[in-house]
């Protein structure tokens, strides 16, 4: 790029930079409306003396010889490498046609929206099924989980608790040994043997009795006391 020529020269200054921007049919417009046929021609010329002896200059002819050579330039600076040809300046900027959206192609716009909807659509409906497939896969989770709990709380408590504090049925212990007719006889005469050697239980009197006690004995202090008054 430090050692590349120069040139000066309108018409290839405008195509070398609208090139990466328009496309062909919008720059072939707006040069063919801007440009004369010499300014189209001369340009031509020098274009393919500064890319040297590998390409060959065509002459057009015709009545379409304007934008057909408009068309050739277009395609020499897309084939050829881009340090390979000169880099072209403007001398007089009010030379350099504007770009209008009439110059634009409309028709390659609507193309590249439609296209760019229909990928936006597939997206979204490969979005929507992979966020099913990730809220299906959640719920099928939360489902076994809430199955599974009460076994593992089950297991956990069992684990937790020592063998010492857990709960043993109570068994009742059956004697192979059965009581006979003779062992219950013996029983009862032992029975009556200890009742009969026990000491004897005195009854209190009846009530009346301890009456009839009292009043003799206060009979008998009241006449001795008489005796000792005397």
């Amino acid at each position: 790029m430090t050692g590349q020529l120069i040139i000066i020269n309108e018409f290839l200054t405008f195509v070398q930079n609208k090139l990466d921007i328009l496309d062909e049919q919008s720059i072939t417009q707006i040069c063919a409306t801007n440009f004369t046929d010499t300014e189209i021609e001369d340009g031509k010329g020098i274009l393919y003396k500064s890319c040297g002896d590998k390409v060959r200059h065509v002459q057009r002819k015709g009545d379409d010889k304007k934008k057909r050579n408009i068309k050739d330039v277009i395609r020499l600076l897309k084939e050829v490498d881009p340090d390979a040809p000169p880099n072209f300046v403007a001398k007089d900027l009010n030379r350099l046609p504007p770009v209008l959206f009439d110059h634009v192609d409309v028709t390659g716009i609507l193309k590249d929206m439609l296209n760019m909807k229909n990928d936006l659509v597939k997206f979204q409906l490969k979005m929507s099924a992979e966020l099913g497939e990730i809220r299906n896969s959640i719920q099928q989770l939360i489902e076994k989980n809430n199955m599974t709990t009460p076994q593992k709380r089950n297991s956990s408590l069992t684990a937790a608790t020592p063998p010492s504090l857990q709960p043993t049925p109570a068994r009742v212990a059956r004697s192979s040994i059965t009581p006979t007719n003779r062992k219950n006889v013996h029983k009862r005469a032992d029975l009556s043997s200890q009742s009969n050697s026990l000491p004897p239980v005195t009854v209190p009197p009846p009530a009346r009795t301890l009456r009839r006690k009292l009043g003799k004995s206060t009979a008998l202090i009241r006449g001795i006391y008489v005796i000792e008054t005397d």
